[in-house]
C-alpha cells in the first residue's frame, strides 16, 4: 500500500537509519571479501544483524551506528537483553560508528547482566579482531 511505501521511505531517509544501513553493508562486504561463513537472519520479529560461524562457535554481531548524540546509547542495553533472551547467548559483539558507546551504557549492561560479555568495536577494529590481529589499547575508556 501507499502508506507502507511512505513509512519505508521515511525509514530510509532518516540519517540514523542510513548510517546504520551503511555500517551493516560494510560488515557484510567485509565478510564476503574474507569469505566468512555468516547468516543475516531475515523475516519478522527480533533479528540480530549477523551470525558468524567460526571454528570457536557462533559469534553474534549487532551494528549500532550513531555519528551524533542521540538515543542509540539508551537502546543498547535493551538490544543486548532481547538478543540474549532470543538466542540464549552470553556473548555479543557490537560494531559501532564514529561515536563511541558511553561508559555509562557499558556500566548499565554490566550491572543488569553481569554474566553477559559484550565487546564494542568500531568498524576498523572489528575487522582487525575478526582477522586475529591486535587492536591498540582501549582508548575508549579514556574518552568516556
Amino acid at each position: 500500500s501507499n502508506r507502507t511505501r511512505i513509512s519505508q521511505m521515511s525509514k530510509i531517509t532518516n540519517p540514523i537509519n542510513i548510517s546504520g544501513k551503511k555500517l551493516e553493508k560494510a560488515v557484510e562486504e567485509f565478510f564476503i571479501l574474507k569469505d566468512y561463513n555468516f547468516d543475516r537472519p531475515k523475516g519478522k520479529g527480533v533479528k540480530i544483524d549477523f551470525i558468524l560461524e567460526t571454528t570457536e562457535g557462533r559469534k553474534y554481531i549487532e551494528c549500532k551506528n550513531q555519528n551524533t548524540d542521540g538515543s542509540v546509547d539508551e537502546k543498547i542495553p535493551f538490544t543486548v537483553w532481547k538478543y540474549r533472551k532470543k538466542y540464549k547467548i552470553n556473548h555479543i559483539i557490537i560494531v559501532h560508528g564514529e561515536k563511541y558507546i558511553k561508559k555509562s551504557v557499558k556500566d548499565c549492561i554490566n550491572k543488569l547482566m553481569p554474566d553477559m560479555k559484550v565487546e564494542y568495536y568500531n568498524f576498523y577494529s572489528f575487522c582487525r579482531v575478526m582477522q586475529g590481529k591486535k587492536v591498540m589499547g582501549d582508548l575508549e575508556l579514556c574518552m568516556n
